[in-house]
This record gives structure tokens, C-alpha cells and sequence, in this order.
């Protein structure tokens, strides 16, 4: 069996996935959960909700307590992002200090 045709199949595929029509703020339709405790929550929230207003009144925030935060919520669908002074300890998730 040629694995070619095969091969070719899955890269029009990946392709198919990053060609979709660009993102637009003002016409996205979502809901992003955001895991954050009081303090976070409290001081950092407000400017982002002010802006989503604004900007993309489609888009639909939820928070949710965070915790002490672990990868897991991320892993399985449980947040979107953690905003924490800890990060979890795992390599397979993007954080910036």
C-alpha cells in the first residue's frame, strides 16, 4: 500500500483547517471560561469585560473559581485560560509570566 495518497489527504486536511475565513471579533459568537480567583478576578476582569462590550458583544465570559490550578483544567475543557500567580507545572501548556 503507497502511503502518498494518504499522506496528501491528511495535509489538504491540516489545510482545510487554517483557511477558514478570518476572525472577527465583531461577528464571533462564543463563550470563553476564564478560571480566576477574587483578586484576579476583581482587578484584572473588569478592563477585559469593558473592552468585549465594545468590541465583540458576541463573546461571552464566564468565570469560574481557579483554585490552586492544574493543567487538567485546561486539558479537559474545564477553562479556556487560567489566570493565576502560580502556573500549573506542565510542559505541554503555553504560559506567560
Amino acid at each position: 500500500m503507497q502511503a502518498g495518497p494518504h499522506i496528501r489527504q491528511i495535509l489538504d486536511d491540516l489545510h482545510s483547517l487554517s483557511s477558514g475565513p478570518p476572525f472577527s471579533p465583531a461577528t464571533a459568537e462564543f463563550t470563553f471560561t476564564i478560571a480566576a480567583n477574587d483578586y484576579q478576578r476583581d482587578l484584572l476582569l473588569p478592563p477585559l469585560v469593558a473592552a468585549l462590550r465594545r468590541e465583540a458583544p458576541g463573546i461571552r465570559l464566564q468565570v469560574i473559581p481557579s483554585g490552586i490550578p492544574n493543567a487538567d483544567m485546561l486539558r479537559k475543557d474545564v477553562c479556556d485560560l487560567i489566570i493565576s500567580p502560580h502556573a500549573p507545572e506542565a510542559t505541554d501548556i503555553m504560559q506567560r509570566g
